[in-house]
């Protein structure tokens, strides 16, 4: 669908609903909503209600309605709002230091008293969200702020509940999914890396006014998500000129000496880490027009020094190994928000992250060292536009535009390496040649236009809403040297020989065509009715459209349609906006990454060709045929059923608990055929548990190709089910806590993404699972999938204690307790059928996924100290983190082959079971901060 195209449907949508009489509320803002009622309890009609706050320009009103209810919608985050009713007869009510969060709705009731004195009301709104059944969590910048966090926005996603890691860094598993099925907003705009599903920039947190996570149960509004939806606010300025200066420092002298694995020792490396920079906020025009830009350079050094053997057979190399890679960033980000009116307000967004990196992420195990260092050239920005306008006092509209672009090249390090083909000694892992031995330049591209609209009659809330994205992605990657050589089952002691005869056999491997371009698009179109059927009763009914189109540039054109109904009913069984009985059912659609249209693509696949001493042997083509999509294919969606109870305990602090069960109904995934040369091809479809109806390539194809009889795959299943205790108390006398408890169980035969802990990359729908019909890798696949985390705790807090000598003291805290995840033991499918077809070989369960036992628990315990002092009129902080504070280093990850290409033991002990990874050890920085 064309964007100009689209562009104008959506204008005319706009433009239709406000017509009609027919909002969204948007991911950028909260609203403020509730009732007002007279001494008796009945409603006052026609009363003025009016908004005021240090990060509002100007003030926000609107007038009650028939019923006395109230809505004031985009406003900005922040905990000091306040709030005057007045109503001809009755006197004027003042409430203050209410909390707008991120993406939710804050209620109050108001009671307005005769005629008489103004009445100023201290206590606070309460905690409970009367309106939104969503299963989230927001952490505001005052929290983070006083309680140890790494330095990027995504450290703090694992601070919510549902959340564990993915072994792949900032890209979390929630609620069973995988590293790629997330949704990433940075102020309201889709900031997701398009190719790849995961996150798509950097920012400081700094720089970040609240985040808030959603991990299920979300409306109709909420964009495609089959793990969760992770919302970023950064910082606005506001009529006073505010800002900071900030400083933080680590090196090798704050880290605990890590400790050895079972394949290695564990050497003293030295690093060093600076990260400063400034922000700052103000009035360009006191109501009308505000500014903020931030800036952050970061530099990091690590020294990497290790001596390492690897032995095959006769052959064994002994390397020194001494390098430092050196990383360099530039994080920036502004704002400026206009106030046209205060029915029309505009705001322009725009971050970036900058880094030039200088790596060795070659071959670690070469010859040369000029194998292993690389140069990485990585930028990107993100921009957004957004019109929030206020009709009517029950009628409002959004509408934004926004895009992303981000660009990583990864080149060798010298100019003249690009005519070097790598030559590896495939058992020994030793690279022979002074190249890397490939390059890769990558562009990635997203861009998006989106309305909503919300009308408010008597009891019904209707939202609509509309969104278009289109992407792109475009690469040049492959061996400097054109082709690769692999020298494989070797004869000779020498192990740096070239000789391709001293080997039993030798493969030459390299692309057919090194340049792909992968378009794609996204569609959605949502209606929802939020119907209060009486007091205290709320019925949320909604429909999503939602359309994936895949664009491959001369393969097969594709779109996927969906439909995805959500409902919900929330109940407060004692009227008084104190609590919330509710729940939820809803289908959600993943969004499908570009990185799929690698395998549709004709003409870029590689060619693999044997050879017996020079003599050719055979030659395989390995996605020679691009893969077609089958009749009938859909979208991959989940389903879900959540349901629990939110409870205000006392003013600012709640207790809720939620049980949540999510199906991973339908997955796309690429399946293998046999074609009538034998080689092995693929087309893209929906495994049901049946072998797909292929004309021509039927399932008795595969005989004698595989050891067995084939066999159909079985049906895909994921099934994740968690009960999650959560206890809130937000920032007020002093001191918050946000403490969780959940336990969960993931369960099934396919995790998606990728075969194994952190394989959850690239192309997110081409796993191994459904490429061969074979028994033996069919067999024991049910089982606890890698990311099962059956009991998991976290808590967060702070106190403050304002006297402390001449300045305040903050104290504050993160605990995180999980159980470990489960083992398996595995084996390689056999290298015959690897030699002889092309295939990478599959790792296959000997018993049943998850039943090898489990990995211990892990705890870590974070503590943050500030102490901060005023000069003349701007406040100075001295700051110190310390991370795992006790020191643990408890196994993360262990080895689960048993049996590795003939490797059964390591240092006389079996391989199976060795420990690979553990947890860091305890570190520490220490900074400053200025701030006025």
């Amino acid at each position: 669908m064309n964007l100009r195209v689209v562009t104008k449907m959506l204008i005319l949508l706009t433009a239709v609903l406000m017509a009609t009489g027919l909002w969204a509320q948007t991911s950028n803002t909260g609203s403020l909503a509730g009732k007002v009622l007279d001494p008796n309890g009945e409603p006052i009609p026609g009363a003025t209600v009016i908004v005021s706050s240090n990060f509002l320009q100007g003030t926000r009103g609107s007038q009650t309605g028939l019923e006395g209810d109230f809505v004031i919608p985009f406003l900005p985050p922040a905990n000091d709002y306040k709030l005057t009713v007045e109503a001809p007869g009755f006197g004027k009510v003042v409430q203050s230091n209410i909390q707008v969060s991120l993406g939710s709705t804050t209620n109050t009731t108001v009671t307005l008293m005769a005629a008489g004195e103004e009445m100023v009301v201290v206590g606070r709104p309460p905690v409970v969200t009367l309106k939104e059944t969503k299963v989230s969590t927001n952490l505001t910048q005052e929290e983070l702020e006083s309680i140890p966090v790494a330095r990027s926005y995504q450290s703090t996603l694992y601070l919510a509940p549902n959340v564990v890691s993915s072994g792949t860094g900032g890209n979390p598993s929630v609620s069973g999914g995988t590293a790629g099925e997330n949704i990433f907003l940075v102020n309201g705009i889709n900031t997701t890396d398009p190719a790849t599903g995961t996150f798509g920039t950097n920012i400081n947190y700094n720089f970040v006014r609240e985040t808030e996570v959603s991990t299920g149960s979300m409306d109709a509004e909420y964009t495609g998500s089959t793990g969760g939806l992770f919302n970023m606010l950064t910082k606005s300025g506001s009529n006073e000129f505010h800002g900071e200066v900030f400083f933080y420092y680590t090196d090798d002298s704050f880290n605990a000496q890590r400790h050895s694995h079972d394949f290695e020792v564990a050497q003293s490396n030295s690093f060093k880490d600076y990260d400063y920079g400034f922000d700052l906020g103000g009035p360009i025009l006191k109501d009308r027009l505000w500014f903020f830009v931030g800036y952050n350079p970061n530099f990091s050094s690590y020294r990497t020094a290790y001596s390492d053997t690897n032995k095959w057979g006769t052959q064994s190399y002994t390397k020194n190994v001494e390098y430092d890679d050196v990383w360099r960033s530039w994080m920036w980000s502004a704002k400026v928000t206009y106030s046209l009116s205060d029915k029309h307000n505009f705001e322009f967004s725009i971050s970036s992250d900058p880094s030039r990196i200088y790596y060795n992420e070659g071959s670690l195990f070469a010859v040369s060292d000029l194998a292993r260092m690389t140069k990485r050239f990585q930028s990107g920005y993100n921009t957004g536009v957004q019109w929030y306008a206020t009709w009517t006092n029950n009628l409002y509209s959004e509408v934004g535009w926004g895009k992303s672009h981000s660009r990583l090249d990864i080149i060798p390090w010298e100019s003249w390496q690009y005519g070097v083909h790598s030559t590896y000694n495939y058992y020994l892992g030793l690279e022979l040649n002074p190249t890397p031995g490939f390059y890769s330049f990558n562009d990635r591209d997203l861009s998006q236009i989106y309305a909503k609209v919300q009308y408010i009659v008597k009891k019904h809330e209707f939202k609509f809403g509309a969104v278009k994205e289109n992407s792109l992605s475009s690469t040049n990657q492959g061996p400097t040297g054109g082709v690769s050589t692999y020298l494989i089952g070797p004869k000779t002691s020498d192990p740096t020989t070239k000789d391709r005869t001293a080997y039993s056999y030798w493969l030459r491997l390299y692309p057919e065509n090194p340049y792909t371009l992968e378009k794609g698009g996204y569609f959605a179109a949502f209606a929802q009715d939020k119907w209060t059927i009486r007091e205290g009763l709320l019925l949320n009914l909604g429909i999503r459209y939602e359309q994936n189109s895949m664009k491959p540039l001369n393969g097969q054109y594709f779109d996927l349609d969906s439909w995805s109904p959500r409902l919900s009913v929330s109940w407060d069984p004692w009227k008084n906006g104190r609590s919330k009985f509710y729940l939820s059912w809803g289908r959600y659609v993943e969004k499908i990454p570009t990185g799929f249209l690698n395998e549709m693509e004709p003409g870029h696949g590689y060619i693999y060709e044997y050879f017996k001493g020079y003599n050719p042997w055979m030659t395989i083509y390995s996605g020679g045929i691009a893969a077609t999509v089958l009749p009938g294919t859909g979208n991959q969606y989940a389903e879900e059923l959540a349901g629990g109870f939110d409870i205000e305990i006392t003013p600012d602090f709640a207790l809720s608990v939620v049980a949540q069960y999510r199906d991973l109904k339908q997955v796309i995934e690429d399946i293998g055929y046999v074609d009538s040369q034998g080689n092995i091809n693929y087309v893209i479809g929906n495994p049901d548990g049946t072998y797909p109806d292929i004309p021509g390539f039927p399932l008795s194809n595969w005989t004698g190709m595989v050891y067995g009889t084939p066999s159909p795959w079985p049906k895909p299943i994921r099934i994740y089910k968690s009960l999650t205790i959560k206890a809130n108390k937000r920032m007020s006398n002093h001191w918050f806590f946000n403490g969780s408890y959940v336990l969960s169980s993931l369960k099934g035969n396919f995790e998606g993404g990728g075969r194994g802990y952190s394989s959850a990359w690239g192309n997110s729908h081409a796993s191994q699972y459904y490429d061969l019909p074979d028994a033996q890798l069919i067999k024991n696949t049910y089982g606890f999938l890698p990311t099962d985390r059956r009991h998991v705790f976290k808590g967060q807090g702070s106190y403050k204690f304002n006297q402390w000598g001449p300045g305040a003291f903050t104290l504050g805290a993160s605990l995180t307790f999980q159980t470990g995840r489960p083992l398996n033991k595995l084996g390689i499918y056999d290298m015959n059928f690897v030699i002889q077809n092309g295939y990478d070989g599959a790792p296959y369960f000997i018993v049943p996924r998850g039943t090898a036992g489990r990995l211990p628990a892990t705890w870590s315990l974070d503590l943050h100290a500030e102490y901060a002092f005023k000069v003349w009129k701007t406040d100075w902080s001295i700051i110190a983190d310390i991370f795992n504070v006790t020191n643990n280093q408890t196994a993360t990850s262990k080895f689960e082959y048993v049996n590795y290409y003939g490797i059964t033991t390591w240092n006389g002990l079996p391989i199976w079971g060795q420990t690979t990874g553990r947890q860091s050890p305890r570190y520490a920085k220490i900074g400053f901060k200025m701030t006025f």
